[in-house]
């Protein structure tokens, strides 16, 4: 089980579910990018939560 914890996904998890769905190479690093990304889009939007309540 993993523990939830405020912050990025980790790399090992996206590795970890890369690698058991058979995600590798190009897919790999796309599926990387595609994270990443969204990670991002979520980090700012939390940072504009705390903001509206702070």
């Amino acid at each position: 089980m993993v523990e939830l914890v405020p912050g990025r996904i980790p790399w090992r998890l996206i590795d970890r579910f890369a690698a058991r769905y058979g995600i590798v190479g190009e897919e790999f690093e796309f599926l990387h990018e595609i994270v990443t990304q969204l990670d991002d889009e979520r980090m700012a939007w939390k940072r504009e939560q705390g903001a509206q309540e702070g």
